[in-house]
C-alpha cells in the first residue's frame, strides 16, 4: 500500500504499483501519513457536498468522517457507480427515503408520495453527478466511469471485493441521512 498525501495522488499511487508504468510516475508520499482509502472517502465526501448544495441547495453535515469499514447501519435507498481503468474505485451513496423524496423534488419540482421510478432515477443521477465530479476532477485520461445502478429496499447489504480497500464518511441534514462508501482496488 502506498500512502498519499493528498486525494489527487491516488492514481499516482496505483499507476506506481503497475511495473509498466512505473519510470513514468512521480514519488508519492511518506509512509507516515493516511491510508489512502481514507483520502479518496474525503475526496468524495467533498464532491457530495458541492453537489447537494449547488444542485438541491442542501447543506450535509459530517457524523463520520474518514472510517474504514463498512458502516454500522444502511438506507433504504442505494445509488452505486465505479470508476476505472488506471484504478477501480466502487461508489456506493446510501440515502434515507426522505432524503431522496427532498432531493427528486428539487430535481423535478413535483414531491412524489412514495420511492417510485421519478425518485430510483434521481438517485442514479446523483450517483452519477458524485462520481462524475469526482473523476473530473482527478484530471486522468484513462479513468472512465461506469453506468449507475440502483438498489432499493430496507434490509439489502453491500458486500465490496474481497481485495479492495473499504472506507465510508457518514453525514445527516435537514432531510434525512446520506452516506457514501467507497472501495478502492488496483485494477491489475
Amino acid at each position: 500500500m502506498y500512502p498519499i498525501s493528498k486525494p489527487e495522488d491516488l492514481l499516482n499511487a496505483v499507476l506506481a504499483r503497475n511495473t509498466v508504468l512505473q519510470a513514468v510516475v512521480p514519488a508519492v508520499a511518506s509512509p507516515t501519513e493516511a491510508p489512502p482509502e481514507l483520502d479518496v472517502v474525503d475526496f468524495l465526501a467533498q464532491s457530495a457536498r458541492n453537489v447537494f448544495a449547488r444542485m438541491f441547495n442542501i447543506r450535509l453535515s459530517p457524523v463520520h468522517t474518514r472510517q474504514s469499514g463498512y458502516p454500522q447501519t444502511r438506507h433504504a435507498l442505494t445509488g452505486l457507480i465505479t470508476i476505472h481503468g488506471c484504478l477501480k474505485a466502487e461508489i456506493a451513496i446510501n440515502l434515507s427515503e426522505t432524503l431522496a423524496l427532498a432531493i427528486t423534488t428539487a430535481m423535478s419540482g413535483t414531491r412524489p408520495n412514495s420511492v417510485d421510478s421519478d425518485v430510483i432515477d434521481v438517485i442514479g443521477e446523483l450517483a452519477n453527478m458524485i462520481g462524475g465530479n469526482a473523476k473530473e476532477r482527478l484530471k486522468k485520461e484513462c479513468l472512465q466511469i461506469g453506468l449507475p445502478t440502483v438498489i432499493f429496499g430496507q434490509t439489502h447489504q453491500l458486500h465490496f471485493e474481497e481485495d479492495g480497500e473499504v472506507a465510508f464518511a457518514c453525514f445527516t441534514c435537514d432531510e434525512g441521512a446520506f452516506q457514501i462508501e467507497v472501495s478502492l482496488r488496483d485494477p491489475y
